[in-house]
């Protein structure tokens, strides 16, 4: 609130206060601000005062105008400024093609693309990561290689947006062709580079190559231990996973909830309890982890597959197992396995080991379950 006191403080004393601006680098400034401030009013409010100034036709501010619109999700007054604009750059038309690719106008961003009397880096790149973003990943593909085929320079942009395309479509050739390029590159050591060429190997069930990809980059973070641990976790063998996690701690590396979640995951193949016990207490012990869905979900098909381990190895259920089991059940809409479970807690009688009265973590687990599955007990 102090933040938007002090925009409208500033452009109220510029209109009635006297105070005159030199230049127009006070009003980029404030729109910057209102950039952070997620503000389309007090955009409104410095467009409204620099239309009183000499400076409103300049190309560098109406620029602005329009990144500024299109963030704050001011679609039509970004293009108003554009079409409006007497003299455009090629800024002005990379931040209107920005704006319209954010917003899901991938078609039409193309076509201003095509009235671009020039282009430059920025302007290819964004229309690789529009196309990718936007799931339209075959027409990504060709944007890359018409910038590449017109000697435009490939960046760490460039390069990403093109593999996360190959990763999608499994598209193998290209990839590999890619790759090639990074590798003689500035990029080619570059973690992130790095992390990208990892996931899309995995992605293309080429273990071996994420593997050698990983081994020979020179710097590694958490997301290339993530994307190494993933990779084994779906593709198998999952016992990697577990001992890459290892590695992944010894060297100092604090998991997430990606990589939690893919241990947990590899964890349940393996039927490995102890070790998806330990992943779980970290998990509750963490706020920072205890309500993220992805995990959650992993956790909770973890708990459904050493379920099913516990039954086929004649383990004796506690009132915790079937607590947790419930709970899977219900976050899951298991209805099935739901019954299943409540069939076994019948024949309980919900009375377990640690106690002759009825459970009531086991019977709130189970209202719980039938409410969320509509189901009545």
């Amino acid at each position: 609130m102090a933040r938007h006191g002090l925009v409208k403080q500033i452009i109220g004393s510029a209109g009635g206060g006297g105070i005159f601006f030199t230049d127009s680098s006070p009003f980029a400034k404030l729109l910057d601000l209102c950039v952070k401030l997620r503000s389309s009013r007090d955009a409104r409010s410095v467009h409204g005062r620099l239309i009183q100034t000499p400076f409103c036709e300049e190309v560098f501010i109406q620029n602005r105008l329009i990144d500024v619109y299109g963030k704050c999700g001011y679609l039509d007054y970004a293009r108003k400024v554009f079409d409006r604009m007497s003299e455009k750059n090629v800024f002005s038309y990379n931040s209107i093609i920005s704006t319209l690719m954010r917003w899901g106008f991938v078609d039409e961003s193309a076509w201003l693309f095509s009235l671009m009397p020039e282009k430059d880096q920025c302007s290819w790149n964004s229309m690789i990561a529009g196309f990718a973003q936007h799931d339209r990943f075959e027409e990504a593909l060709d944007w890359f290689v018409r910038m590449h085929r017109d000697d435009f320079v490939l960046n760490d942009y460039s390069f990403g947006s093109g593999l996360s395309a190959c990763s999608r479509l499994k598209d193998l050739k290209l990839g590999a062709q890619i790759h090639g390029l990074i590798s003689k590159s500035k990029y080619s050591l570059d973690v992130f580079m790095g992390s990208g060429l990892i996931d899309f190997y995995s992605k293309c069930g080429l273990v071996g190559c994420a593997r050698r990809v990983f081994d020979g980059m020179e710097e590694k973070n958490v997301v290339s231990w993530n994307c190494l641990i993933t990779c084994y976790e779906q593709n198998g063998p999952a016992n990697e996973a577990l001992e890459a996690f290892g590695r992944m701690t010894e060297d100092g590396f604090k998991p997430d909830e990606v990589t939690l979640a893919s241990v947990v995951s590899a964890c349940a193949t393996l039927a490995a309890f102890k070790e998806g016990v330990q992943i779980h207490a970290r998990v509750v012990k963490s706020d920072k982890f205890r309500n993220d869905l992805i995990l959650g979900n992993a956790l909770n098909e973890e708990a459904l597959g050493l379920f099913r381990m516990l039954k086929r190895e004649s383990v004796c259920p506690t009132h915790y197992t079937f607590g947790n089991l419930l709970n899977a059940c219900a976050n899951l809409a298991d209805l099935e396995l739901g019954r299943q479970a409540h069939s076994h807690v019948v024949k309980h009688g919900f009375r377990f080991q640690f106690g002759e009265e009825p459970d009531i973590f086991v019977g709130n687990s189970l209202i719980d379950m039938s409410g969320k599955e509509k189901y009545i007990v």
